[in-house]
């Protein structure tokens, strides 16, 4: 008989499904019936880090709204002095130095050089990748002419973007690789398997069918 067992950030799972990132995570009993259902795996939710910091910066900005508001002003403009690829990759090593449990990446497909991005990550100590993060993207209802937040769930297609990009990284990294997006049925899971991917990550297959029907 087969065994569906994968290694995946140097852990062993029964099987390739992960739940992916979601609000299903906060529900309990949705996990449960998640795990009932075959999950091998859950990734609880974070805060962006990016909110995060906006919120922080936008305090700073308000309590130093009317510093310096004289003519020897030394500039209009806030000085950035971190930021960037560099500074993330360097902040992965030290944060990959300091710890002895498997550090994940999730990464956007939006970077000039997605494969470079992914080696250079890998070179500093990542133990996996996502492959992709699906961002949020606000809409605009014409009709009443504001901004709307729709629900971002993925399409069938969406997967191959995945595909791609595990097939190229494939045998050319220390770190494992875990698919996401647009996986909605167990061939879906097979195709990443074969491109190269230990594990997936299932988001919007879950919304649509609920926790109990696992890919």
């Amino acid at each position: 008989m087969a065994t569906l067992t994968t290694k995946h950030m140097g852990i062993t799972l029964k099987n390739p499904l992960i739940l992916g990132a979601c609000n299903l995570s906060n529900d309990l009993e949705k996990l449960k019936e998640a795990e009932a259902a075959g999950v091998a795996a859950v990734v609880y939710r974070s805060l962006f880090e990016e909110q995060i910091q906006m919120e922080d910066n936008e305090l700073s900005s308000n309590l130093e709204a009317y510093d310096n508001r004289n003519a020897e002003m030394i500039n209009l403009f806030p000085k950035i002095e971190h930021g960037g690829p560099k500074e993330h990759i360097h902040n992965l090593k030290q944060v990959v130095e300091a710890l002895y449990i498997p550090v994940s990446v999730k990464l956007s497909p939006f970077y000039t050089n997605v494969l470079k991005t992914i080696n250079d990550m890998d070179e500093a100590g990542a133990d996996a990748f996502i492959l992709f993060n699906r961002l949020f993207e606000p809409d605009i209802d014409v009709e009443v002419e504001k901004h709307v937040s729709p629900w971002n769930l993925s399409t069938h297609s969406d997967h191959r973007l995945s595909i791609r990009y595990i097939g190229l990284t494939h045998g050319n990294l220390n770190a494992s690789v875990a698919a996401n997006n647009g996986i909605y049925e167990g061939i879906d899971m097979v195709k990443m398997i074969l491109a190269g991917a230990s594990a997936v990550e299932v988001v919007s297959a879950f919304y649509h069918n609920g926790v109990g029907h696992a890919p």
